[in-house]
Formats: C-alpha cells, sequence, structure tokens
C-alpha cells in the first residue's frame, strides 16, 4: 500500500482508483476503456478483438453501372436426335404416319 501524504498540493486533488479503492492523486489515476477511473497497476489495455477491422474503400464507384449479363452456352456437339434442333415445318405430317 502506498503512504500518502495529507499534505495539501495546489492543483493536485487526491482521487480513489475505482479499481483497487487506493488513494492517488487525480493526475495519477488514468481514463481506462470502461470510462473507469484507475491507477497505472490497474490500468488494463482493451482487447484487440474488441476492435472493429480497418475497411477501406474498393475504388471509384462507377457512374450508372450495369450488372453483367449472363453468359451464353453454345454447345459445338448438340447431342444426337434432339428434337429442337430439327425442322418439320416442310414436311407432310401424313408422309410421315405412312399411308392411312
Amino acid at each position: 500500500m502506498r503512504i500518502v501524504s495529507p499534505a495539501y498540493i495546489s492543483g493536485r486533488p487526491w482521487a480513489i482508483c475505482d479499481r483497487c479503492g487506493f488513494q492517488y492523486r487525480h493526475d495519477e489515476l488514468r481514463l481506462e476503456w470502461t470510462n473507469l477511473l484507475v491507477c497505472e497497476p490497474c490500468l488494463d489495455p482493451p482487447d484487440p478483438l474488441l476492435t472493429p477491422p480497418k475497411v477501406w474503400p474498393e475504388g471509384i464507384p462507377i457512374n450508372n453501372p450495369r450488372p453483367e449479363p449472363p453468359p451464353i452456352f453454345v454447345d459445338p456437339y448438340p447431342p444426337v436426335g434432339d428434337a429442337t434442333s430439327l425442322d418439320f415445318s416442310d414436311v407432310n405430317n401424313s408422309a410421315l404416319m405412312g399411308a392411312i
């Protein structure tokens, strides 16, 4: 425990540490991140995990942006017998079904 002299010094009032309860000069106490007025031995540095990560802007924004169109896939080798690739518009339906 610190030995404290009761002598009054102008401009240096006494204060009590919020954590340990010892009496210190007010200018020796520090305001902690938890808003407690604590002495140097009781000072607890803030945990670095409590600080948010630093983020920077990604660049200059583009005026009037548009989404990228979806890719168009063209199969160079369509499957054999694909009904969508056959065109029956000029064929007579009765010829396909045989003579009735």
